[in-house]
């Protein structure tokens, strides 16, 4: 039997163009041999994949997963229920991989595209007072994908209006992306269910139209979809309005800050 460490050098010697007779005769072998050797694959082959025990119930996984950001303890009884028999370890590899294909195919890294893509979002930030009476204080968040800045203003509403109000306000001063990435506000998404398209809010559609930039919605209940954001909504929360009193005229200024 010819060595390894033989076959490796007369493959070598044949893929420089060493004739085949002579590179038989530098390591004594017959032409057949040598033949032999050139024929024989590189690499042995790969053994099929071997089913799982868990490849019947993957559509049904699949499906949940892409309609909830759904624990796999909680999908092991789902399809226990349904006669799964297998261990939780290979669930929780398959769903760390249908997730990670659910949130690279809704937004992906934008870091080579500027002007592709912004995420706005609300965040929650206390109450206020404003003519006596308390409300609800919120801030709007709208970051750029690609240069991470971020423009933000406080209102004490979230309806419609006040939304496509600012994000005129954050186009004009940011300018207007390709995209524009939302969650599931009511304001903007009128039905995002399973498998259907998104139905987007008529009056928040119009306004994309307007500017043409195209909506895109996250999968209900994935925040890691539209990180960049959820992250600016954090810091405003945690580095403004905590341990501060303020008047409503006080938060009319906006917020724009450079990474």
């Amino acid at each position: 039997m010819i060595a390894r460490e033989a076959r490796l050098r007369m493959k070598n010697d044949v893929e420089a163009g060493v004739p085949i007779a002579r590179v038989a005769r530098k390591y004594g072998v017959s032409r057949q041999s040598l033949y032999n050797v050139l024929r024989r694959p590189s690499k042995p082959a790969a053994r099929p994949a071997r089913g799982s025990k868990l490849d019947v119930f993957k559509p049904f996984l699949r499906a949940r997963l892409e309609a909830f950001d759904l624990p796999a303890t909680t999908l092991l009884r789902d399809i226990r229920e349904q006669g799964y028999r297998g261990g939780i370890t290979i669930l929780k590899e398959f769903c760390r991989e249908v997730k990670g294909e659910q949130v690279r195919r809704v937004i992906e890294r934008f870091e080579t595209e500027p002007g592709r893509q912004a995420q706005l979002d609300w965040g929650e930030c206390g109450i206020v007072l404003e003519n006596g009476a308390r409300r609800r204080l919120y801030v709007f968040v709208f970051v750029l994908g690609y240069s991470r800045m971020l423009w933000a203003h406080f209102a004490t509403s979230t309806r419609q209006p006040v939304l496509l109000s600012l994000l005129r306000r954050a186009f004009e001063e940011l300018g207007v992306p390709r995209e524009l990435l939302v969650d599931n506000m009511k304001t903007a998404v009128d039905r995002h269910a399973l498998g259907e398209a998104v139905k987007f809010n008529s009056a928040f559609l119009d306004f994309c139209e307007h500017y043409g930039t195209l909506p895109l919605a996250c999968p209900p209940y994935w925040p890691k979809a539209k990180g960049k954001v959820e992250a600016g909504v954090k810091y405003l929360k945690r580095s403004f309005p905590a341990g501060r009193s303020y008047r409503l005229r006080d938060l009319e200024q906006t917020v724009s800050l450079q990474p």
